[in-house]
């Protein structure tokens, strides 16, 4: 099987994992995924413009606006006086937003702890390398060409009959 083909079962998979994690790991309060991801990065990076958080995120202003006016409808987060821009007020999470994230990374360990132990360290180190090394290239690959994400072909093959159980070396991971 060809490299290209490979990366393609690759990116399927994580892509699966994606759309299954979003389905098991449930958003506080039920907010959006987007909203919820946006919270959490105000919680790390502390008050940001509505701009400063498109650029962080790489995403729209509008999309963005859209998220926060969520958080703000479920008290999540409020507006702050920004000094250096009158037009541009910050972003800033409420103790309700902090404590919301913090019943959620709760909740999220106790899944993370019941999840069966099937993978060494060392299967989860080059799984974590791999993956940050597809995302870094891919962010290098996209910055320098104007091309689709994931624009790997499609095998002839599918997913389910091209690989065997293993039939990959470890390393792979």
């Amino acid at each position: 099987m060809s490299n290209p083909d490979l990366l393609h079962l690759i990116f399927e998979q994580i892509l699966l994992l994606a759309h299954q994690l979003k389905k098991t790991r449930r958003h506080p309060a039920g907010l959006h995924v987007s909203a919820a991801s946006l919270l959490q990065l105000l919680q790390q990076s502390g008050p940001q413009s509505v701009p400063q958080l498109a650029r962080i995120r790489g995403s729209s202003r509008q999309n963005i606006q859209l998220a926060v006016n969520r958080l703000i409808r479920a008290g999540t987060v409020e507006w702050r006086p920004n000094p250096a821009h009158k037009r541009s007020d910050f972003v800033q999470i409420t103790d309700s937003g902090q404590a919301l994230l913090t019943d959620f990374a709760r909740k999220e360990n106790e899944f993370l702890r019941g999840l069966p132990s099937q993978f060494s360290q060392g299967e989860a180190h080059s799984c974590l390398a791999l993956l940050r090394q597809l995302r870094e290239t891919i962010s290098i690959k996209g910055s320098r060409e104007n091309v689709p994400k994931f624009a790997v072909p499609r095998p002839n093959v599918e997913p389910e009959a091209a690989i065997e159980e293993n039939e990959l070396p470890i390393s792979l991971l």
